[in-house]
């Protein structure tokens, strides 16, 4: 059986590294090929999909298709591992760990408006529900 060689880590008396390992600018690289530069038409699909209006300025354009791609790049690195053998993460702490809590200490104003009386100031309404539009208006 061959043994992979790993290169040997100064640590210190912890068994801490004593420098950096690895880097999260790593994991922003291309990995398993070229992510595609996301296209315009692209970009402005999101924004319609987010129902948000996309920026007019080219350079504010041009750093956000920046950033898509790097978020591409990095998911490409996670969807590249093998998770088949880990067990699912069930809680963010441990089970005989709980999260404390403190009591609410509310101020109830009198006039404060409560509840459905929340709806009086809504523009769109359906019955005890907020509405919004199914489509944001057009920049043009």
């Amino acid at each position: 059986m061959r043994r992979l060689r790993m290169p040997i880590v100064k640590v210190d008396q912890d068994g801490l590294p004593v420098e950096p390992t690895w880097s999260v600018k790593t994991l922003l690289e291309p990995a398993n090929g070229d992510v595609k530069a996301i296209t315009d038409e692209q970009l402005d699909h999101l924004f319609r999909l987010a129902q948000l209006r996309p920026p007019a300025d080219h350079t504010a354009r041009e750093a956000l298709k920046r950033d898509v791609k790097q978020l591409s790049q990095f998911t490409r690195h996670i969807q590249g591992q093998d998770f088949g053998q880990v067990e699912p993460l069930t809680h963010i702490w441990r089970e005989d760990i709980g999260l404390c809590l403190r009591e609410d200490q509310t101020k109830d104003q009198a006039d404060e408006a409560k509840g459905r009386d929340l709806l009086r100031n809504a523009r769109q309404k359906s019955g005890h529900f907020y509405t919004v539009p199914d489509k944001v208006p057009s920049m043009d």
